[in-house]
C-alpha cells in the first residue's frame, strides 16, 4: 500500500490518537544555518551548523538533508508560521539571522 493510500485510509477511519515510533536510522541534529535546493516535485533543506570564519570564507558543517515533498513543505510553512507567531506572542519578538545564514540554491 503506498502512503498516498495510507494517508486516505486513515482519514477514512476517523483515526483519535497517534503513535510516534522511532525508527532504527532516527537522528535529531541541530542547525543554524540552511540552504534550500528544489525540484519540480521536492524541496531540500540542507542543514549545517556555521563553524566559523576565516578572511572572507564562511565555514559550515552540513549535518543533514531534509528532503520534502512540496505538499508536505507547504504544509510545513503554515504550522512554522503558527508556532512561531505563538512563541513571539508568548515570549516576544524573535531576531532575524543575517541573510547569508539561508540560501537558495535552484
Amino acid at each position: 500500500m503506498g502512503r498516498e493510500s495510507l494517508w486516505k485510509e486513515q482519514q477514512q477511519a476517523g483515526a483519535s490518537r497517534r503513535v510516534d515510533e522511532v525508527g532504527p536510522t532516527f537522528v535529531s541534529v541541530y542547525a543554524n544555518e540552511v540552504t534550500i535546493a528544489m525540484t519540480p516535485w521536492d524541496i531540500c533543506l540542507r542543514l549545517g551548523e556555521l563553524r566559523g570564519t576565516e578572511g572572507q570564507v564562511l565555514t559550515v558543517r552540513r549535518v543533514a538533508d531534509v528532503t520534502l515533498a512540496v505538499p508536505l513543505a507547504k504544509r510545513l510553512v503554515e504550522i512554522l508560521t503558527k508556532t512561531i507567531q505563538q512563541y513571539e506572542q508568548d515570549i516576544g519578538p524573535v531576531a532575524l539571522p543575517p541573510s547569508g545564514l539561508v540560501e537558495q540554491v535552484v
